[in-house]
């Protein structure tokens, strides 16, 4: 997992083919400004597309932890 991202739910994946698309919701720290949030959702999709072959789409909705 990437720091300062936790609790990822909502997850869906869906493969058309070989392909395969993955959503999901994460939180994120409230006081977690938009590029900085940017910056964690872009490492996490890196992670995802270099450890699952065939990931051809990732999307995350950052969520503010409350």
């Amino acid at each position: 997992m990437v720091p300062g991202v936790s609790n990822p739910h909502t997850i869906r994946v869906y493969q058309e083919g070989e392909r395969l698309s993955a959503s999901f919701h994460i939180h994120i720290p409230p006081e977690t400004g938009i590029t900085e949030t940017h910056k964690l959702t872009s490492e996490l999709e890196r992670l995802l597309y270099a450890g699952i072959p065939g990931l051809d789409r990732v999307y995350i909705h950052a969520e503010p932890q409350e």
